[in-house]
């Protein structure tokens, strides 16, 4: 043994021995339901979700010795949860539990009962709880959570989440990870894939021994790989995240990602770290394995390497190795072929009526498989052989023949073998087109990338002039189907206070069609209608990137809805913090308190938005974090009550009672939390916990119930104001 790897065991020796250590937290099982940094809302999944297979009440061990640091009840979140210091100055998290030991929750009942409120957070000094390895200190629950498992986490003494998996826990797991397709993203204002400004989705195909490849793809300018794939285990369905992934090219690693810790005040940087606009497009949950500005510094990654790709012409194999914690390995192979960033092309007609095509710079990385079509009017297409090819200047001039009776266009495409892939350059003479397009923007970290939309094929090459009363901006759009057509992504700066030209032969004066807004970081941007019925107020930390925002305006559907629906977009714009909406509320004959607003991503389902009225009540004003649709409806509907344990009349052993449960459902404006929920038993207030993934509102008695009659009174109170009382009575024999 050489002298680097004793000194090197010889540092880790300490950690491995005591990491080794640890107790496994819970009789519940040995399987997970989630991994370490996995997706959850806008913030990494910070543990290890242990199965309890949808059930309580499994034993919760101490996995060392210590003492109890911190206990906290929560309507949501981690619901009832105990913190652990341990020998080791590390912290152990349970989470989601059902109830803590004896002496802890008689303890939290007291302290409940003394605020008046469910709601707690407490940290007791070192001597209050002490425990030993090994001891029970809670049982499984599904506290703040739908389905019932144990949530543990390992923190270090900053309390920084650690994966509990670096701490010596082992799983059972011979299965590699599994690759479901992979995403190509152009990182800069003139990259392209397959000749487009957008990402790529490749799909992907297993070729043997735990070995994929990808669709060829073609690239121009820097890029990255984005990936979607899972991670599986013996003997259960679930699918969790990928524990390692790196991209390598011949013998270069350019990226790699462990999760092995992060910290708290980088958890919402996951909106950047998965790819959140696939996923608002229903793509699904990519991972970049490329740094972005404002992830690069996520402990996941090596410093040394960002993943920002840039290949010298030719054809590449690039590969994406994937693999979970105990080892088990995938590759998936990507065969990219890099060009140089596409030549512009100039259309011109001699004046004997020839047509001359200019391309530059000529150069032979990029001017391989030409392919000219003449189109005919009824769209036929048929190739054509260029009449003469000489070099002019830096540009390559190629010479056509007259466009014939009956063709309507030439058109070039190059840079593919297929005829008929990659962007499409078009000439006609004809100016007389239907030319009517639709504008639209799409949301990208390098700009904002405008699309245009007719309905029938534009036989001319267009431009977006950009004119601000500084500057006089022409931008090239380009298209692969004639019909549809973009720009590169332009700086969103760019476009404030801008009139857009579109220039088909003659220039097309296009305003956009909607109010919008520039909206920049580290500014206050607000955006509001004419008549500032509805305002989208955005602060200094809201946005990552600049962006255009704008609204559409649709007029209220007919039943529940009292202002018109406001459609915000792009809504792919990743949010960093909140914003604000804000709406007016109109003169109603009935309590404003029951007008709420509402959102949906989808224009069927509507979700409440929690909301504060403005001190004279004529504004509601609600927290986002994304843009969505929002309008103004009402709810008078008061809660629905469920009596599920004790029933009305019934008769019970003292035994047989512990707890009171009801199910209490609201589904306009929901109940807001524990506060709009009261519960007496026999005339004295009971707290009690209220679980809204399950509607579920748990009160565990103090002490058992005495023989003869009992009565509860239970009030529910929505958002709206909407109440709803139920009293009954029941017997203890």
């Amino acid at each position: 043994m050489n002298r680097t790897v004793l000194l090197l065991l010889l540092i880790l020796a300490p950690w491995m021995v005591h990491a080794q250590d640890y107790l496994w937290p819970t009789e519940a099982s040995h399987y997970l339901t989630s991994s370490f940094g996995e997706y959850r809302t806008r913030h990494f999944h910070s543990g290890l979700d242990i199965k309890s297979w949808n059930r309580t009440g499994y034993k919760v061990f101490a996995v060392d010795d210590g003492y109890i640091w911190r206990i906290r009840t929560s309507n949501t979140g981690y619901g009832k949860v105990l913190y652990q210091k341990l020998s080791d100055g590390n912290i152990a998290v349970y989470a989601h539990l059902d109830r803590f030991r004896p002496a802890i929750e008689q303890f939290g009942y007291q302290l409940q009962d003394k605020q008046g409120a469910y709601e707690l957070d407490y940290f007791p000094p070192p001597s209050q709880f002490p425990v030993k390895k090994g001891e029970v200190i809670a049982y499984t629950g599904n506290t703040g959570t739908l389905y019932a498992h144990l949530h543990f986490e390992i923190r270090n003494a900053r309390n920084e989440p650690l994966n509990p998996l670096t701490q010596g826990y082992t799983i059972k797991d011979h299965i590699p990870p599994n690759p479901q397709a992979v995403a190509v993203a152009p990182l800069s204002v003139h990259s392209t894939v397959d000749g487009d400004y957008f990402k790529q989705i490749l799909s992907i195909d297993y070729v043997g021994n735990h070995t994929y490849r990808a669709e060829p793809v073609t690239v121009s300018g820097p890029f990255g790989l984005e990936i979607r794939a899972y991670d599986g285990v013996h003997d259960v369905n679930n699918k969790y995240s990928i524990y390692s992934a790196a991209v390598s090219w011949h013998d270069s690693t350019l990226f790699t990602f462990r999760y092995n810790h992060f910290r708290f005040n980088q958890t919402t940087l996951i909106t950047l770290e998965r790819d959140y606009g696939l996923d608002r497009y229903g793509y699904g949950r990519f991972q970049r394995l490329y740094k972005t500005k404002y992830t690069a510094a996520l402990p996941f990654y090596d410093d040394r390497l960002d993943g920002k790709i840039t290949l010298p012409p030719g054809e590449h194999t690039l590969r994406i190795k994937l693999r979970d914690y105990n080892g088990n390995e995938s590759d998936l192979i990507v065969p990219v072929t890099s060009v140089r960033q596409k030549p512009a092309v100039r259309w011109d007609q001699s004046p004997r009526g020839d047509i001359l095509c200019d391309i530059a710079p000529a150069d032979s990385a990029t001017l391989f498989h030409l392919h000219f079509s003449a189109v005919a009017e009824d769209g036929a297409k048929q190739t054509v052989q260029p009449e003469s090819c000489r070099l002019a200047g830096e540009a390559l001039r190629l010479a056509l023949p007259p466009l014939s009776t009956g063709t309507a266009a030439y058109t070039l495409r190059f840079g593919s073998p297929a005829p008929d892939s990659g962007p499409v350059y078009p000439f006609s003479p004809n100016a007389d087109q239907d030319f009517n397009p639709a504008m639209d923007w799409i949301f990208s970290s390098q700009g904002m990338i405008a699309t245009l939309t007719n309905r029938e094929p534009v036989y001319r090459p267009l431009s977006l002039e950009v004119i601000t009363a500084d500057s006089d901006t022409l931008i090239p759009l380009h298209s692969q189907d004639l019909m549809k057509w973009n720009t590169p992504p332009i700086p969103a700066a760019l476009l404030k206070n801008a009139a857009l030209f579109i220039s088909s032969g003659s220039d097309v004066l296009t305003f956009f069609p909607h109010d919008y807004m520039v909206a920049f970081p580290s500014q206050e941007n607000i955006l509001s209608d004419p008549d500032q019925d509805v305002e989208l107020a955005m602060n200094r930390t809201s946005l990552f990137y600049p962006a255009l925002i704008w609204y559409q305006t649709q007029p209220a559907p007919s039943g529940n809805f009292y202002s018109p629906i406001w459609n915000f977009a792009p809504r792919t714009v990743p949010f960093r913090d909140k914003a604000q909406i804000r709406v007016a509320l109109p003169r109603v004959p009935f309590p404003r308190r029951q007008l709420g607003i509402y959102f949906t991503g989808n224009g069927r389902s509507w979700k409440y938005l929690p909301s504060d009225f403005s001190a004279d009540s004529t504004m509601l004003s609600g927290d986002i974090y994304s843009l969505e649709a929002f309008t103004l409806r009402r709810d008078s509907i008061p809660p629905v009550i469920h009596l599920l344990s004790p029933r009305p009349g019934g008769t019970y052993n003292t035994s047989s009672i512990t707890k009171l449960r009801y199910r209490i459902y609201d589904g306009q404006s929901t109940i807001p939390d524990d506060r709009g929920i009261e519960l007496s038993l026999d005339e004295q207030p009971a707290i009690s916990g209220y679980n809204p993934n399950t509607n579920i509102v748990t009160y565990r008695l103090r002490e058992p119930l005495t023989a003869g009659m009992h009565t509860i009174r239970v009030v529910a109170r929505d958002a709206a104001g909407n109440t709803t009382r139920r009293s009954y009575e029941f017997t203890i024999r």
